[in-house]
């Protein structure tokens, strides 16, 4: 079984294909398999589904929704990763785009996307091959997530920080 694929008794194949129709319905398909595949590290298959969907095929959904800030900061984590993990140019130009979009929320004072503002700058650092500044910018991060009460934040910027080592 594929701990990614969003496929079971409460949405069979089928729904799939049927949620094309419903335009809400697939962008949830799309941002909730994306959250998924980002936590789970499968970031080529995420990057790829963004590179052919488009930075913007959910943001325009799910307008003012806290589902599409989420869904622009996993995608722009996947793609960074998948970046730094085949050296592809096309995902950097993506992962640059989506963490364009959070910076512009991050300047227009959203409170809620700082730690994703500071760890996609990381990842920005990590793929330049700035080491010092990317391992600031994951620590802030990690720090600024747990004072937020968003450990699962935390645990990811985490999980990045010592992924970087490796």
């Amino acid at each position: 079984n594929d701990a990614t694929c969003l496929v079971g008794d409460a949405l069979p194949p089928e729904g799939h294909s049927e949620a094309a129709n419903e335009p809400f319905l697939w962008a949830a398909i799309i941002t909730f398999g994306g959250i998924v595949k980002t936590f789970f590290g499968d970031h080529v298959t995420q990057a790829d589904e963004m590179v052919s969907h488009g930075p913007n095929c959910t943001t325009k959904i799910f307008v003012s929704s806290p589902s599409g800030v989420i869904d622009v900061f996993m995608k722009g984590m996947s793609c960074f990763a998948a970046a730094r993990e085949t050296g592809q140019k096309k995902y950097m130009k993506v992962a640059k785009q989506l963490r364009a979009k959070i910076k512009k929320w991050s300047t227009a004072k959203n409170p809620n996307v700082k730690r994703y503002e500071l760890l996609l700058d990381a990842e920005m650092m990590a793929l330049k091959g700035k080491q010092k500044k990317a391992i600031k910018l994951y620590e802030e991060a990690i720090i600024l997530s747990a004072r937020s009460g968003c450990q699962q934040d935390a645990a990811f910027a985490s999980e990045r920080l010592g992924g970087f080592f490796f």
